[in-house]
């Protein structure tokens, strides 16, 4: 395999994980899932990441995941999410992180102190049969 073709792999992975993310957060705003996964979907995100050796990918994926969820922990947990914030700064801080994924955290923290994430709306997912 060549260095790009390597590559290439990578940002596919990067963007199934993405796509993964997303789905489990929608199914929580549908209250498919419940909240205790989304607990454990932050949890396994953080897991052996510090300030001082972040996993990057696993911050871009959490990032995502707030993004997702963010209007509902807001409104229904508002202060775990507040600590989660609180929590995710000293990585912002660290240096240690890429631009992108310091920016999406970055843009996570000012859109939960605007209070400005956006309501889910059901009539947003795009079903296979509308595809057809």
């Amino acid at each position: 395999m060549t260095v790009k073709e390597i590559n290439d792999w990578e940002e596919i992975h990067r963007l199934d994980i993405l796509g993964n993310v997303e789905f489990i957060g929608i199914l929580v705003n549908l209250t498919i899932l419940t909240p205790n996964v989304a607990v454990q979907c932050i949890k396994t995100l953080l897991l052996d990441s510090t300030p001082e050796a972040p996993i990057d990918s696993n911050l871009e994926a959490l990032a995502h995941f707030l993004t997702t969820i963010g209007f509902k922990m807001q409104n229904e947990a508002f202060d775990m999410f507040a600590s989660l914030l609180t929590f995710l700064q000293p990585f912002i801080d660290g240096g240690k992180l890429t631009s992108k994924t310091k920016d999406a955290l970055i843009d996570v923290m000012e859109t939960a102190e605007k209070r400005d994430f956006k309501r889910f709306e059901n009539a947003n997912i795009q079903t296979r049969w509308d595809c057809l």
